[in-house]
């Protein structure tokens, strides 16, 4: 990665962070899709979106967050990693969600 790539300005994790992703959100498309069919799976992927893009796409969204109105905690430098922890717990919620779905049939 040199200097003057887009990339360079970036997070160290982020690459760390899109390919847990990319495992997690398979496995989960993985598990739907075995227990509940292929059209199933590929819906509950359009539910990965949202998550998906908290964490693929933080340091992008945070440059365009406020933080005027947080008191101080949340500023340009940590609001990447707040973007990546909600993502995560979006992920977590759906995987959750899915959890007792699949285990009440």
């Amino acid at each position: 990665m040199s200097a003057d790539g887009p990339e360079y300005a970036y997070s160290k994790g982020r690459r760390a962070h899109r390919i847990a992703f990319l495992i997690v959100a398979a496995i989960l498309i993985g598990i739907v899709s075995h227990d509940a069919g292929v059209g199933r799976g590929i819906r509950y992927a359009g539910t990965l979106l949202f998550p998906g893009a908290g964490i693929w796409f933080a340091d992008e969204l945070a440059e365009h967050v406020t933080t005027t109105s947080s008191g101080g905690w949340f500023d340009a430098r940590s609001a990447p990693l707040v973007l990546r922890i909600a993502g995560w717990f979006c992920l977590a919620c759906f995987a959750f969600l899915l959890y007792f779905q699949l285990r009440s049939r």
